[in-house]
Formats: structure tokens, sequence, C-alpha cells
């Protein structure tokens, strides 16, 4: 397997991009703030957030006091899905400027990486999915990230019409 991560890193090289099996290449998800909230909303609780590279002082304040664990050798921080956590730091992350909340974004659970999110602070707008997610979780993910109203939120559906089952007596 060692051919082809150099091969997919060749064509990292030259902004092109080989497809893994493993990963669904989800497209461009500019906002890094909005990618961190469809992550809170899709992702299993379970799962833990790895942030690397925060660039706003607002956003390292609350990294040092919400994270479950830090390197900051290498400015990492993990935060849980299932403590709030995550939904306020979406908000903090959409005051900031995209650029400067992070460099990389994973999602793990386990030993399995559901999401990668590579080069936030540079522009390069990498993210991709693991196929090991559930389709209703990717389904979820990728509604938030597109801006499609929320279950709650969707127009009721119209009722199917009945035949009337008396006759009407003039």
């Amino acid at each position: 397997m060692q051919w082809i991560d150099r091969a997919r890193a060749m064509y990292a090289a030259h902004r092109l991009s080989l497809p893994d099996p493993d990963r669904i290449d989800i497209g461009s998800v500019p906002d890094t703030g909005h990618l961190i909230q469809a992550i809170d909303a899709a992702m299993p609780r379970s799962a833990i957030l790895q942030l690397i590279g925060p660039g706003h002082s607002s956003l390292l304040s609350f990294l040092v006091t919400r994270s479950l664990a830090t390197r900051r050798s290498t400015g990492e921080y993990f935060i849980s899905l299932d403590d709030g956590a995550v939904t306020e730091l979406a908000r903090l992350a959409a005051c900031c400027p995209t650029h400067e909340v992070c460099s990389h974004l994973f999602v793990q659970d386990g030993e399995h990486t559901l999401l990668e999110a590579f080069g936030r602070d540079r522009g390069e707008d990498v993210v991709w999915l693991s196929r090991r997610l559930r389709r209703g979780r990717i389904r979820r993910f990728l509604e938030v990230v597109s801006g499609a109203p929320q279950a709650t939120e969707r127009a009721p559906r119209p009722l199917a019409h009945c035949r009337p089952t008396v006759a009407l007596v003039r």
C-alpha cells in the first residue's frame, strides 16, 4: 500500500486527487465554521474532533478550557462531540476568518477516521468522509454543508386527497 500513498502524494503536489476506495471526496466546503457545524450535526456522539493549528485568539482560549487533551507542541486539540463543546466551537468559528480557524480537522471514532479536512488555512479545502459512516449520517452531513433545511424546518407534506365516503344529498 505504500505505492498508493506515494502516488497520492505525487498527485496532491500537482493539485490532482487519486480516488481512495475508503473515502468520499465531498467537494468544497470553504467555510470552516460551517464545516464544524456539519460535523456537530452528523457525526456520532462517541467521536472526537481533532483540531490542528488554530490561529485565532478567541479559539485558543476556548480550546484550552474545553478540550479533552492537547498536544500544544504540535498545536493539536481534541474535543468530544458528546458534551456540546463542538456546538460552541462552531459558533466561535463562525465569527473568525475561515483561514484562522485551523489548518486541519479530523474526526475519529475509536480507531476509525470518519472525516479529514486538510489545508483549511491555505484555502486548499480538501474534505473527505469515510465510507464507514451510515448513509443517514452522510446524508445529514451533506444537508448541513449545503445549507438544506433541517427535517424539523421542512414544510409539511400535503395531505393526500380522499374520496368522500358519503354521497351528497340534494
